[in-house]
């Protein structure tokens, strides 16, 4: 297993961003200013992580996905740590996310991390989505914002 840049040469990995974000325009919107690495498991891309400095030190977490037959096994903790380290070269001293209020395990996984919550947009999900987005049985109303800080 290996983690690497993404090749921005290459197309749009649409099969992993979808799985963290259905909405087409959404990720475009955040893919060409931002940075990714790439989770490869035997010549084959099972994991993603996209992110772009925001501000002078703060970066964003704008999608991260494994593949679900790969899923639950620690991929995507391998992943944030890979961009803690990536990205301190370029002194970012804080990161920050988003996710869905209905978004069980990203919720979890990210403060097992270290992120904390310091925002909730509320009906986020309703207002920028055009179907709705269930999870769980959840309906992904509200955005949780988290950061962790250095």
């Amino acid at each position: 297993m290996e983690i690497r840049p993404f090749n921005p040469t290459n197309s749009i990995p649409w099969d992993l961003l979808l799985l963290a974000d259905p909405d087409r325009d959404q990720i475009r919107a955040y893919w060409h200013p931002s940075r990714a690495l790439v989770l490869i498991q035997d010549g084959r891309q099972i994991g993603i992580l996209a992110w772009k400095e925001i501000k002078k030190g703060v970066g964003e977490i704008c999608n991260i996905a494994i593949h679900p037959s790969q899923q639950g096994q620690g991929l995507g903790k391998l992943l944030l740590q890979a961009v803690e380290t990536n990205a301190a070269t370029r002194h970012i001293t804080e990161w920050q996310i988003a996710t869905a209020n209905s978004s069980i395990g990203q919720l979890a996984l990210y403060q097992k991390q270290g992120f904390q919550l310091y925002e909730v947009v509320w009906n986020y999900f309703m207002e920028h989505y055009p179907e709705p987005i269930f999870e769980h049985g959840i309906q992904a109303l509200h955005q949780m914002r988290l950061r962790k800080v250095f």
